[in-house]
């Protein structure tokens, strides 16, 4: 069965519009629709259907491999960087596994504009 691919508002401050990879499980990774941008924080959710924050304890992957177990169903990346994009999912032993979501980090805008003034030869 093909994932189902659903927008929600993020549960911050800010309004930014997330991606759930959804089958008919009850798992549900809540991760960012646009590239995460290096530098910045990356707050990933574990969500249990119907889709309610599951403070529950999760188990966070990337690539197969765990990177955290955490009891708030949310996980913290403070500073992103190229080296965390990835395929993440989330995992609770008794409700099951989310299907796996592609994380991608673009650079930052400061090094996009230094980038960018050195190729025009903008000198300070």
């Amino acid at each position: 069965m093909r994932p189902r691919l659903k927008h929600t508002p993020a549960p911050s401050a800010q309004s930014v519009s997330l991606m759930e990879d959804s089958t008919d499980g009850d798992v549900i990774l809540q991760s960012p629709v646009h590239p995460a941008t290096e530098g910045e924080p990356l707050i990933l959710h574990c969500l249990y259907h119907p889709l309610k924050p599951s403070n529950l304890t999760a188990e966070f992957y990337k690539n197969e491999s765990l990177l955290q177990t955490q009891t708030t169903g949310e996980m913290t990346i403070r500073t992103v960087s190229k080296s965390d994009e990835g395929l993440y999912h989330c995992k609770h032993t008794e409700k099951g596994e989310s299907p796996q979501s592609w994380i991608s980090v673009r650079g930052s805008n400061q090094s996009t504009n230094q980038t960018t003034e050195q190729k025009q030869g903008v000198r300070s």
